[in-house]
């Protein structure tokens, strides 16, 4: 039964590299024809990686959770296991094996601040994923299929040309995993959105608007390792994206070239959680992100180049519930230790299982 499985996993695992590599350019500095051509470098790669990111993440924990693989401690129904899964999101399944469907849903917000010279902003970018997924009964419980609906919103304030970078879209993410054994399997997705942008400078003095597509995927191996109340989760995944952003004219007459945007990051990272109470469990998370391909940085004033940060940390602190067929989480994240960048952020997910 694990041909199969395999298989899908390593299909998507070469569209998730495909995706950035298809929009990949080599890594060199280059000099944006406007202010806004750089606010689409320079914003719009750190926005797009966060929203595919928050995506991504949403999905990997509804994978892990339907299928007991990342999340707490597992009872014994009857004959069958039911595991209250934590991690996070969105579909994580509490229901045991005689649930063999669900639907999930989790908000997500972050804030981002950069601080380099030329290159300042801040704001923040709303993320909403909902989803249905199903076990079918030939693989005995242990994959699972689904697909998931997302909608992002993105405000942020460009304060090195006096403007704004706005935009909202709708994604589409087929989603599946693997459990190998109890302890330890699979996740991988893919997706697509389609972006509309609205952007000034010069205090609302210039404007434009522009369409976008990104295509994304993740795929993560994650362990669960039960210590009686104590849960342990290694994880390790990678992301990729590709985004293409449409030319256009602002409307002084200005012309700006079309943006791709790519990348390849890399992650691992480690989970505790602690069971305080029947269906209660308060966690900690910390891990490394590397960008393994990525965009060049832009010439920002003179000869000022934007920050070309590959490595970072992330940390997430939370709770996650679980009561009959409900399970859910609220949770706190974190990005730090880049040259400039900072991000907060929050979000809350349910699970319906039936």
């Amino acid at each position: 039964m694990m041909i199969f499985p395999s298989r899908l996993f390593a299909t998507v695992l070469s569209l998730t590299v495909g995706v950035a590599l298809i929009n990949s350019s080599d890594a060199v500095a280059s000099t944006p024809a406007s202010s806004q051509e750089t606010g689409a470098v320079v914003v719009g790669a750190q926005t797009a990686a966060v929203a595919a990111s928050q995506t991504g993440g949403i999905v990997a924990s509804a994978v892990g959770g339907a299928l007991g693989v990342g999340g707490p401690t597992p009872t014994t129904v009857g004959s069958q296991m039911n595991y209250f899964n934590s991690r996070s999101l969105a579909g994580k399944s509490a229901g045991g094996a005689s649930k063999r469907a669900g639907i999930w849903a989790q908000g997500g917000w972050t804030t981002a601040d950069n601080n380099e010279a030329g290159g300042q902003f801040d704001g923040d970018i709303f993320n909403f994923v909902a989803g249905i997924d199903y076990k079918p009964r030939k693989f005995n419980g242990n994959l699972l299929i689904g697909l998931a609906f997302g909608y992002e919103d993105v405000d942020i304030t460009t304060s090195f040309n006096n403007g704004t970078f706005e935009g909202n879209g709708f994604t589409i993410a087929p989603y599946f995993g693997y459990k190998f054994n109890k302890a330890w399997g699979v996740d991988a997705s893919v997706g697509v959105s389609f972006l509309d942008y609205d952007n000034s400078r010069n205090s609302n003095g210039v404007t434009g608007s522009f369409n976008a597509k990104r295509l994304f995927g993740s795929a993560n191996f994650t362990g669960n390792i039960q210590r009686k109340k104590l849960r342990i989760t290694p994880k390790v995944g990678i992301l990729a994206l590709g985004e293409e952003q449409d030319s256009y004219s602002e409307s002084d007459g200005t012309a700006v070239g079309d943006v791709n945007i790519h990348l390849i990051r890399l992650n691992a990272s480690g989970e505790l959680g602690y069971s305080i109470a029947k269906g209660v469990e308060p966690f900690l998370r910390a891990g490394l992100e590397y960008d393994l391909n990525r965009n060049g940085p832009v010439v920002l004033t003179g000869t000022t180049l934007s920050s070309s940060d590959e490595a970072g940390a992330a940390f997430a602190a939370g709770i996650n519930f679980n009561r009959k067929n409900i399970s859910g989480s609220i949770t706190g994240t974190s990005t730090q230790f880049k040259d400039e960048l900072t991000t907060w952020g929050a979000s809350a997910r349910i699970r319906i299982n039936f």
